[in-house]
């Protein structure tokens, strides 16, 4: 079975980390190893990791960062660490149920499958449910190759991965991070998150567990914490701040995907520098979706618009979501933009 690395990256985590540590420790199935990378905490964070190394039932590795990293790159350097077959992103001020390890373990067990999802459920700073989920996975379900969109946003907390997939393309050429509102995320490259979520799609299966296997603290200061309101305000929120920037957005980030698998490792196996190729044709076909969709909504209301509209179905980019295509749901967003919306003359 597999060796599991923990990739814990802390900063200032003194309030909440005690109760993470203890959940770690109290998992059924006992990871290789927990690395944590400190990114220069003022609080009682390094006190706290060293007394729990002292009874830890596995090895704690504590490294400090000489320098702030900012998360994302403490994530990334704390994986760098490793040594175990497959990482487990973990956030400082969260809980982890006993079994998560467990669970996740026998997900890797089909050789195939490169990366784990389990959902999660809300808690307050208290641990005190709120009644939601994330990821809400819905069903146990393994996705193919490709298959789902390269750019979704889940919690790394909820991800495992086969240390072996962050090695094939270069980290430091990452595409450009998203999020579902606001396009790029300020200029800066992806997340570890979203990095791994798209590297896995590329290069094996996608195992995805339903049960809720941590609890995902919202306590006010989260570097990302979960969508917050009604879940019919917020999608309807997303479709009417989405308009043709964002998908031209989409595109460029689409476009540098191509690029990045088309640096893969020369030394990556045979097999993994196809899936890359594979990959690549599927982030290029995206990328020419994107920017249609970019100027069907930049387009006049009226002709113009049906005009594109109708170039997009008869290019048969409606086609199954899960395999690249836009789906249905797109369309019929798209069909209605195209006779009832204003003229996007903000989102040029």
């Amino acid at each position: 079975m597999v060796q599991i690395s923990i990739a814990l990256a802390s900063f200032n985590g003194g309030r909440h980390i005690d109760e993470q540590l203890d959940s770690l420790a109290r998992q059924t199935r006992a990871p290789l190893e927990l690395v944590v990378t400190d990114d220069g905490s003022t609080d009682q964070t390094e006190a706290v990791v060293a007394r729990f190394a002292a009874r830890a039932p596995f090895p704690v590795h504590f490294h400090r960062n000489p320098e702030r990293l900012g998360f994302v790159r403490n994530f990334f350097r704390a994986a760098s660490l490793c040594r175990g077959d497959v990482i487990a992103f973990c956030d400082q001020d969260d809980v982890w149920l006993p079994h998560k390890l467990q669970r996740c373990a026998e997900g890797f067990a089909d050789p195939s499958v490169v990366f784990v999802m389990h959902g999660a459920d809300l808690v307050d700073a208290a641990l005190h449910p709120l009644g939601g989920r994330s990821p809400n996975v819905k069903e146990d379900r393994v996705l193919g190759e490709l298959e789902r969109w390269p750019w979704e946003t889940h919690p790394g907390f909820a991800m495992s991965i086969r240390a072996e997939v962050l090695t094939y393309l270069p980290e430091e050429r990452r595409p450009s991070g998203y999020n579902l509102l606001e396009g790029p995320a300020g200029g800066g490259q992806m997340a570890h998150d979203q990095w791994a979520w798209f590297l896995s799609g590329v290069f094996g299966r996608r195992q995805l567990i339903a049960e809720s296997l941590a609890l995902y603290r919202q306590h006010g200061n989260n570097a990302y914490g979960a969508w917050a309101g009604d879940p019919l305000l917020t999608r309807l929120r997303r479709i009417r701040d989405t308009g043709a920037r964002r998908y031209h957005n989409l595109a460029g980030i689409a476009r540098e995907m191509v690029n990045v698998l088309r640096a893969i490792r020369p030394d990556a196996p045979a097999a993994m520098r196809a899936r890359a190729e594979a990959g690549a044709v599927r982030c290029e076909r995206i990328a020419q979706l994107m920017q249609a969709r970019a100027e069907l909504y930049a387009g006049r209301r009226g002709i113009e618009r049906l005009r594109r509209f109708a170039s997009l179905i008869a290019a048969g980019g409606y086609g199954d979501a899960n395999l690249g295509g836009l789906g249905m749901r797109a369309m019929v967003k798209d069909g209605l933009v195209s006779v009832a919306a204003p003229n996007d003359t903000q989102n040029r």
